[in-house]
C-alpha cells in the first residue's frame, strides 16, 4: 500500500483548549479532571504508538485530527481511523471503495463496536503490528458492510448511513406526524419519530428505544435494515410499531412534520424533511470495505 491516511479524534482536553472549562473543571470536579486527562494521555500515546508501529513496517501514515481539514479519503490506499465509533463512521462517510480500520485508541473509556483492534498497552502492540503487515501486503481481505442510501423525494442524500438514522421534529419536544407505509399496510402516526438501522446499528439507539439487533453486517444475511417507532401516540390503534425490511420497495414514510428533521448517523449530518416530502431508503451501491480483524 501507497498511501495510508491515519485519522484520530480530538480529545476532550484539546476541544476545551482554551476556553476556560479545563480549569473550571481542574478546580471544581477534581475527580473528573483527572479521568479526562488519563483519556487524553493514554489517547495521544496510543496515537505515538500506532505512528510507530506503522513505520517499522514500511509505512508512513499521513496523519491527520478528525476535525481537520481532511485530504480525499478515497484517493489513499488505506484509513486507518483512531478513536471510538465517531471517527470512524465520520470517515467512512467519505469512502466508497477504500477499506477503512478501525483501532480504539481508549478501550477504558470509549465505545469501539466498529474498531476491531484496542490498544490497551504495550500488550497489545505485537498482534496490532501483525494484523497491519497482513493487511499491507495483502494477505487481509475486508469484509463488505451494508450501508444505506436515503432518497428525499426522488433526491439522494450525500451521506452513506452506516449506522442509523433518526426520523422526527426538530424539536426534541413536538410531536412527529407522518404517513407510515409498511409490507402494504399506510398508517398515519404520530409519535416521537422513528429510529432506523443497519443490522451492525442495531445494537445501538435503535435497541435502547426497545429494538431487537438482528444481526451482522458482515455477514451474508446482513442486507436489511430496521424500524422502531419512538413512543407511539395511539398506542393500541396503531399497528406498525417495528419491523425488518429486505426489499426497499416494502418501507416508505410521507412527512407531515412543520420541521422535520433527519439525522445520520448521529447529531452531525441533518437533513430537512418538510411537509409532504416522501422519503425512501435504499441499500447503498458501495458497501463499505472493513477490515475486521479477529482475536488470535
Amino acid at each position: 500500500m501507497k498511501r495510508v491516511i491515519l485519522i484520530h479524534k480530538p480529545t476532550g482536553v484539546q476541544l476545551y483548549e482554551g476556553t476556560g472549562f479545563i480549569e473550571t473543571i481542574e478546580k471544581g470536579s477534581p475527580d473528573y479532571f483527572s479521568k479526562i486527562q488519563k483519556v487524553h494521555d493514554h489517547h495521544l500515546r496510543s496515537l505515538d504508538s500506532l505512528v510507530s508501529i506503522l513505520t517499522s513496517i514500511g509505512v508512513s501514515p499521513e496523519v491527520y485530527r478528525r476535525d481537520d481539514a481532511l485530504p480525499v479519503l478515497e484517493d489513499a490506499d488505506l484509513i486507518v481511523s483512531l478513536g471510538g465509533d465517531g471517527t470512524f463512521i465520520t470517515a467512512s462517510h467519505s469512502l466508497q471503495n477504500t477499506p477503512i480500520l478501525g483501532i480504539n485508541s481508549v478501550p477504558f473509556s470509549s465505545i469501539g463496536h466498529y474498531c476491531s483492534l484496542a490498544i490497551h498497552g504495550t500488550e497489545s502492540f505485537p498482534y496490532i503490528q501483525s494484523t497491519l503487515e497482513r493487511i499491507v501486503s495483502g494477505k487481509e481481505e475486508p469484509k463488505k458492510m451494508t450501508r444505506l442510501q436515503l432518497f428525499v423525494s426522488g433526491k439522494p442524500l450525500p451521506i452513506p448511513v452506516i449506522n442509523d438514522v433518526l426520523i422526527a421534529e426538530k424539536s426534541p419536544a413536538a410531536t412527529s406526524r407522518y404517513v407510515l407505509y409498511y409490507k402494504g399496510k399506510y398508517e398515519m402516526q404520530k409519535s416521537s419519530g422513528i429510529w432506523l438501522a443497519t443490522a451492525t446499528g442495531s445494537t445501538a439507539a435503535f435497541r435502547s428505544a426497545g429494538g431487537t439487533p438482528f444481526g451482522d453486517d458482515c455477514q451474508a444475511e446482513g442486507r436489511r435494515f430496521g424500524f422502531i417507532v419512538r413512543e407511539q401516540y395511539n398506542f393500541g390503534r396503531e399497528s406498525i410499531r417495528a419491523g425488518t425490511v429486505e426489499k426497499p420497495e416494502d418501507f416508505h414514510l410521507v412527512s407531515g412534520m412543520p420541521v422535520g428533521r433527519l439525522f445520520l448517523d448521529g447529531s452531525h449530518s441533518e437533513f430537512e424533511l418538510t411537509p409532504g416530502q416522501e422519503l425512501r431508503i435504499d441499500f447503498y451501491e458501495h458497501p463499505l470495505r472493513v477490515f475486521r480483524a479477529t482475536l488470535p
